[in-house]
């Protein structure tokens, strides 16, 4: 027959016999836990060594071994299919505890046996808690079963893999190429971005280098106005531009200068400086 209850029980030992006062006992529990908001509907005295609290929810039994007059014991029980059993299993110890220690502050016990949840629990004075845990047992297929159960395995695998290769397959056939394109460009333009500035004379090298039609023109338009100012200095630097390529920058200074020391020759006291030079 199944199961019908789940329990927690405590037994209590004590180094001498014990005996149980049950109507007074049982008021005093009853009012104990009514004071912490657990209620029964019954209390039923059996015997003269038990006494029993029944509710909805739970049945409480509180009685002391016939054979071994040290040991008292207290169970208590809740229906398996109770809602909530979470909350059913800690009220199940609550209750349990509070009646253990009614009992050890009346009567210091030598020895405090818990089971609850399948777990075993030891309580002692001056010793550690014993803990013993139920061993919970995988179950391992074998035979065909196994085999079966990894073809399953191995299928549920093999489906999002299939449906990520389906996928790839829909794709259209220039997306992957416009995706891989804009990431190029992205990446070039993050480049130049982050690349530094050249230095002028790398700038003025590459003009002299890469200069089209239009800027030779200017520079020989320059090259021929400085001729006219200053014909020493225009073919000077006539030779020099047809020798190292041409610099636009480099001529329009030499003009610069040219028209400078020209504007200080045509001052009032440049005639008296030349003579005192």
């Amino acid at each position: 027959m199944a199961q019908r209850f789940e329990e927690t029980t405590a037994v209590i030992s004590y180094e001498g016999t014990v005996q149980l006062a049950t109507s007074a006992l049982a008021e005093t529990i009853e009012k104990k836990l009514a004071a912490k908001g657990v209620a029964f509907d019954r209390t039923d005295l059996i015997g003269t060594d038990e006494i029993q609290f029944v509710s909805r929810d739970l049945v409480v039994s509180v009685s002391l071994d016939s054979e071994d007059a040290d040991e008292v014991r207290v169970a208590v029980e809740s229906p398996v299919d109770a809602p909530q059993p979470r909350e059913m299993a800690k009220t199940r110890f609550r209750v349990c505890a509070d009646i253990v220690r009614h009992f050890i502050l009346n009567i210091p016990a030598s020895r405090v046996e818990w089971r609850h949840k399948g777990g075993r629990y030891i309580t002692e004075p001056g010793r550690e808690t014993v803990v013993e845990r139920p061993t919970v047992r995988r179950f391992e297929p074998s035979g065909t079963t196994a085999r079966r159960r990894a073809a399953q395995r191995a299928q549920t695998m093999a489906v999002p893999q299939m449906a990520a290769e389906a996928a790839v397959d829909r794709r259209p056939v220039g997306a992957e190429a416009a995706i891989r394109h804009e990431a190029i460009e992205a990446r070039r333009r993050a480049k130049m971005r982050l690349q530094p500035l050249p230095p002028v004379d790398a700038i003025e090298e590459t003009d002299r280098n890469g200069m089209n039609l239009p800027a030779k023109l200017t520079l020989y338009t320059l090259n021929s106005t400085l001729c006219i100012m200053s014909f020493p200095i225009g073919a000077g630097m006539m030779t020099y531009n047809l020798l190292s390529g041409g610099s636009i920058n480099g001529t329009a200074r030499a003009m610069g200068l040219t028209g400078a020391l020209i504007g200080l020759m045509h001052m009032p006291g440049a005639q008296a400086l030349q003579m005192f030079l």
